[in-house]
């Protein structure tokens, strides 16, 4: 009779690894919170974020760093879905990370992602004082607010006066007192809303 003979085996225990991403100001050169991401396995090598592909997200950043452990080797994307309030997106969006395995551990890698303000250029409203003829008139006394606080008060020298450098918001335009020898008609406020619009703020 044949005389038999075992042989064992140990599976290989790989260790997988994780990838890190950081979220980083290029005005300040330092990590900002806002921005959600998400991570796809791009297991068909297309480099587009397919949704049956989605690992995990969109998560949010702590202090700027999020990160996405148990990974095995593979190509990843990191797609940045919202960026933090008042800056643009990553310009290389998604980003692609390659894991690795060395021996059985997975290498972890790191990825940054630089989102730049957006440069608001601010909006102005512009008060026209008329006769009840529809011709200028001078004198005029006018006050700007926003919210319950009072911006600006002043008496036309002319017939209009612009006030610039505003941002977006609700504004209220009073007229405090008519030009002497003339009376105010209601209404004497008129509200006005500035948008931020593609980076600028503008009356819509």
């Amino acid at each position: 009779w044949a005389l038999p003979v075992d042989f064992w085996n140990t599976p290989i225990i790989v260790t997988p690894g994780s990838i890190t991403v950081h979220k980083m100001s290029t005005a300040t050169e330092r990590h900002i919170d806002g921005a959600t991401f998400s991570l796809y396995l791009d297991s068909n090598d297309n480099g587009i974020c397919d949704p049956d592909e989605l690992i995990s997200g969109p998560d949010g950043t702590d202090e700027g760093i999020h990160f996405w452990q148990n990974l095995y080797a593979g190509t990843y994307l990191v797609l940045e879905v919202t960026a933090p309030a008042g800056y643009y997106k990553d310009g290389t969006n998604p980003r692609q990370v390659v894991l690795t395995q060395s021996e059985n551990r997975v290498i972890s890698e790191e990825v940054t992602f630089w989102n730049t303000p957006i440069q608001v250029n601010p909006g102005s409203i512009t008060v026209y004082k008329y006769t009840n003829t529809e011709q200028p008139l001078s004198g005029a006394r006018f006050a700007l607010y926003r919210g319950e606080t009072k911006l600006d008060e002043r008496t036309l020298s002319g017939s209009s006066y612009t006030w610039n450098d505003l941002s977006a918001g609700t504004y209220t335009v009073t007229e405090v007192s008519a030009p002497s020898g003339w009376v105010r008609v209601a209404p004497y406020s008129k509200t006005v809303t500035l948008n931020e619009v593609e980076g600028y703020v503008e009356h819509k």
